[in-house]
């Protein structure tokens, strides 16, 4: 990390957006707020990333390997719900 970068954002996520488009990706970091009273408020995006379809795809590859050799390492599996897989059109044999 370069010296003069004197902040580095620590981010919290629970929601994120990707948009592919011929030069690059930009992943959208969003956070669900909350009311004073406890219920789900507006949406806030807290970053977007952007970067090469090549770092992007291995980013991603790099991520799958990572957490799949954690997986095996702890002995456990990260199940996701079907909800979830389902909003997002995928299926759990792809992991």
């Amino acid at each position: 990390m370069p010296e003069h970068n004197t902040h580095v954002p620590d981010i919290h996520s629970d929601i994120f957006n990707i948009h592919v488009n011929a030069v690059g990706v930009n992943l959208v970091l969003i956070r669900t707020g909350v009311t004073p009273d406890g219920k789900p408020g507006q949406h806030e995006t807290v970053a977007v990333v952007r970067m090469s379809l090549e770092n992007w795809k291995a980013m991603l590859m790099t991520g799958r390997h990572q957490l799949k050799d954690h997986e095996k390492t702890q002995g456990l599996s990260i199940g996701l719900p079907k909800p979830l897989l389902d909003s997002l059109g995928l299926v759990e044999s792809e992991w």
